[in-house]
């Protein structure tokens, strides 16, 4: 499953430049879509759960 990065956000009450500072240092791979809506930006439960961790904020649904 693969989650919005705006979700991933608010689920680790964390800012847009500390997730992508994060998500840099981490060397997780983005997922980049264009659908109806326009462009959007994901992250895979797997990586999202190894982001929540190095938080300390575990997400109880992944």
């Amino acid at each position: 499953m693969e989650y919005r990065r705006v979700e991933a956000e608010r689920m680790l009450d964390i800012t847009s430049p500390t997730f992508y500072k994060r998500v840099n240092k981490l060397g997780i791979q983005l997922i980049a879509r264009s659908d109806s809506g326009g462009k959007s930006t994901y992250i895979s439960a797997e990586d999202l759960k190894k982001l929540s961790e190095t938080f300390g904020k575990p997400i109880p649904e992944l």
